[in-house]
């Protein structure tokens, strides 16, 4: 059956939604998002957004490590009519900063478990108003001139049904910063085309399909990583959100159990994979692995095609 394009990024959690809301969209720990949970967040999100004043185009940053609350929030983000810019939660004070300040961000999604690095930062950032907070339980606090604002009190307060949106598809949807790690991070602008344009030649490339279940061992503040949930948006599949791979037995059990169909790498995770071998590591129901950031060498291919014996390997570098 043909299935339309979509022509803003946004409108692929608005079709998992009204096509199938009850199914698992995010599994996160021992959370389970279905996609309606997921499009209701979002809509919430995009209402409190426009009341503290954030208007089209103007710029929300996620200082989140991966989970439900930075996965559904790039949604209400755009339906607010604005652009998401996620940033890697292990940013220290100083390039935070940079960023806020780069790309004059009007608002941010945070985290109460990073206030030692976030609270020495808006104090030096003049464009932002406002810090929704995931954890933080009292109203009225204040760091510099920004509002703290309690992430899920908020909401809650919300209307769910989703706001008009004016945005057009060349409009900007995102900054994505690279690392900086050779200088100050560069900010990369992509439109709703050039995303919808990127996940729909992936997914048609990967064959993906409705019951594809993905996990993500790869931070969503980078392209690899964002792209798999934004891809399992795309195909209405399920992804596994985690937040490293520091700890790869329980993960590899996590696999097995919940019979993970895809698998992306980077050569940090097959290097780690390789040494799991030897010990006669499979993981049967996988159907694809594929790899991206640099090239993997040919034993690792190897070792992917021997713990993975039923699933393709896709170099993607």
């Amino acid at each position: 059956m043909h299935v339309s394009i979509p022509t803003m990024l946004d409108e692929y959690l608005e079709r998992n939604a009204q096509k199938h809301p009850e199914k698992t969209a995010l599994i996160f720990k021992d959370r389970r998002e279905s996609w309606g949970a997921v499009d209701t967040t979002a809509n919430r999100l995009a209402h409190l957004l426009r009341s503290l004043g954030v208007a089209r185009q103007d710029r929300v940053v996620l200082f989140l490590d991966n989970n439900v609350e930075m996965a559904a929030s790039l949604w209400g983000i755009l339906r607010a009519d604005a652009i998401f810019s996620p940033i890697n939660a292990q940013t220290k004070v100083d390039k935070l900063i940079y960023m806020l300040n780069d790309c004059r961000a009007r608002a941010v999604v945070t985290d109460i478990a990073l206030e030692s690095v976030y609270k020495e930062a808006f104090t030096k950032t003049p464009h932002l108003k406002h810090a929704l907070v995931v954890g933080l339980e009292e109203e009225g606090h204040k760091v510099g001139d920004v509002e703290l604002v309690p992430f899920a009190k908020a909401l809650a307060a919300q209307k769910t049904e989703r706001p008009r949106g004016v945005n057009i598809p060349i409009d900007l949807a995102a900054i994505i910063y690279t690392s900086g790690s050779t200088g100050d991070p560069k900010g990369v602008m992509l439109t709703h085309h050039a995303m919808v344009s990127a996940t729909e030649s992936i997914t048609t490339y990967l064959e993906n399909k409705p019951d594809d279940i993905v996990i993500n061992l790869l931070p969503l503040s980078f392209d690899y990583g964002l792209y798999q949930w934004i891809n399992a948006n795309q195909f209405g599949g399920t992804l596994v959100l985690e937040q490293s791979f520091s700890y790869p037995g329980p993960i590899l059990k996590r696999i097995t159990e919940l019979k993970v169909t895809g698998l992306p790498v980077v050569p940090t995770i097959a290097s780690i994979l390789k040494q799991y071998e030897a010990k006669g590591l499979v993981l049967p129901t996988v159907e694809y692995v594929t790899n991206t950031a640099a090239a993997i060498s040919g034993s690792h291919i190897a070792t992917m095609k021997a713990i993975c014996p039923n699933a393709s390997v896709i170099m993607m570098k």
